[in-house]
This record gives structure tokens, sequence and C-alpha cells, in this order.
């Protein structure tokens, strides 16, 4: 549903906010605690899209500041057990299937 709603407006490469979603969507957005997304074209796989799911509430933004739920296919970052640290404030931990989670614990 949420890709047929995103690939309707046809707007790679730019964040979105929960308004621009029907009301439906919108408010399953919000019970899983996301302000807002984006979606980027993905030329390098076979599937079309990245997503990135912007979080806001329920999800440690008092201390991590920036966190990101990802669906990228095709991307060696999303494997289960996968884990990144810049050392300093960014952390990517792998979910599995296509998923993973970026944390940043600096202002963006």
């Amino acid at each position: 549903m949420a890709t047929l709603e995103i690939t309707d407006k046809n707007i790679s490469n730019k964040e979105m906010d929960l308004d621009d979603l029907s009301d439906e969507l919108r408010e399953r957005m919000e019970d899983l605690g996301f302000r807002s997304f984006r979606y980027e074209s993905n030329s390098n796989c076979s599937k079309k899209y990245r997503f990135s799911f912007i979080a806001w509430e329920d999800w440690n933004t008092d201390n991590l500041n920036h966190v990101e739920i990802i669906y990228s296919p095709c991307d060696p970052e999303t494997e289960k057990g996968f884990h990144t640290s810049d050392g300093f404030h960014i952390d990517i931990i792998g979910a599995g299937g296509d998923w993973k989670i970026l944390s940043d614990t600096d202002f963006i």
C-alpha cells in the first residue's frame, strides 16, 4: 500500500511528511512512531526503491537524536548481525530481510 501511494506521486529522493499520505497510511505510520520517510531510486538492484523511515517517538530519540529504519535491498549492511560504527556518533545495525537501523547521537 505504501509503495503504491509513494510511487503514484513519483517524487524520488525527497523526504515526505506524513501529511502527504492518505489518512489511513498516516495513522499507521504515526502508530509506528515515524514522522516522515523518503524513498530513493535503486539502480544497482533488481528491486526499484530504497525506503527510509525517520523515527520520531518511542525509538529512544532523546538519546540517539536521529533514528532511521531503512529497507535497502541488495545492501550488505542489511545482513542480520551486521554492525558498523564511525567511532563517534553513527551506528548501523543489520536487521535481516533487507532492513537496517541507522542511529546518530549527533544533531543532524
